[in-house]
């Protein structure tokens, strides 16, 4: 295996509560390493959501969410100066949803409770896409020498994400 290729398993990551204590949260990644939710450039993320409430503000980071499980979440936004908001819902298999860090969000659950996956990148430092790919079960890996392997994929791969620091895009 590539020595620069990390993997990281889900169930081996350390749960802790949300900033806000509205749910948990299990850490898949954080950089730089040693960082905390105050000064990481980039944070990979997977959430469980069990109560409705608002979302913590994290200042001069972009988030993006996409829901992994449950029915879904409906979420109101916050608007400008005026009060306008605006309400949007997420669902399993839905794009990812884009915002800053600093918007203000309410969240309500559609069901008891959801799962997602959470990307943020400090703004100007680092950005991110994530992308919703289909695999039909198994995935082709070409290896140094160009010839292709094939491998059983038990569990479906979900998303690609291109994350790279902004003074190389």
């Amino acid at each position: 295996m590539n020595p620069n290729i990390q993997i990281i398993r889900y169930e081996e990551c350390e749960s802790s509560l949300w900033k806000n204590g509205g749910g948990s949260t299990k850490q898949l990644l954080i950089w730089p390493k040693g960082a905390n939710l105050s000064n990481f450039d980039f944070r990979i993320s997977i959430a469980t959501i069990s109560s409705d409430g608002p979302f913590s503000l994290f200042h001069g980071i972009d988030r993006q969410l996409c829901i992994l499980e449950g029915e879904g979440v409906k979420l109101k936004i916050k608007g400008n100066d005026l009060g306008q908001s605006e309400e949007i819902i997420l669902r399993p298999n839905d794009p990812p949803f884009c915002f800053s860090g600093e918007t203000q969000i309410e969240s309500k659950l559609l069901d008891n409770q959801i799962l997602d996956f959470n990307v943020m990148t400090r703004r100007g430092n680092y950005t991110a896409r994530i992308e919703r790919i289909k695999c039909n079960g198994k995935v082709q890996i070409k290896t140094k020498d160009n010839s292709a392997q094939q491998i059983a994929n038990t569990l479906p791969i979900q998303f690609l994400l291109p994350l790279a620091p902004i003074s190389c895009i």
